[in-house]
Formats: structure tokens, C-alpha cells, sequence
């Protein structure tokens, strides 16, 4: 299962971006998390909001 990916210099991204499906101990566990095997909790869904001509495509594209 893919936890998170970085990468840079991609099209519109010049600057290393990290996108990450992990959770923090903060958030509290719900039907959206996951146990991963590691022991760390990993979100199920994933939502990317922003204007037009934002990005969000390029984001997922890697």
C-alpha cells in the first residue's frame, strides 16, 4: 500500500512535494483509517481542493 511520495522539479512543481496519506497520533481513529502492517495509520481517502489551473492533476500524476 502506497503511505506517501515525494517528488520535484515535475511540471508545475519545482520545490520537493510530499504527498502523504499517513495520519497523526492526533487525529482519532475512524472509519477512514487504517492499521497499516508498520503500525502507522494511514487515511483511506484523500481529497485535493483548489482553484482551476491549481495543480491538483500534476499532484496525482507521479
Amino acid at each position: 500500500m502506497l503511505h506517501r511520495y515525494a517528488f520535484s522539479n515535475f511540471q508545475s512543481f519545482r520545490d520537493r512535494t510530499e504527498v502523504s496519506w499517513l495520519l497523526d497520533r492526533k487525529v482519532p481513529a475512524a472509519v477512514w483509517s487504517h492499521a497499516a502492517s508498520t503500525g502507522e495509520r494511514v487515511s483511506r481517502v484523500m481529497a485535493v481542493i483548489g482553484p482551476n489551473a491549481s495543480g491538483k492533476t500534476t499532484l496525482l500524476k507521479p
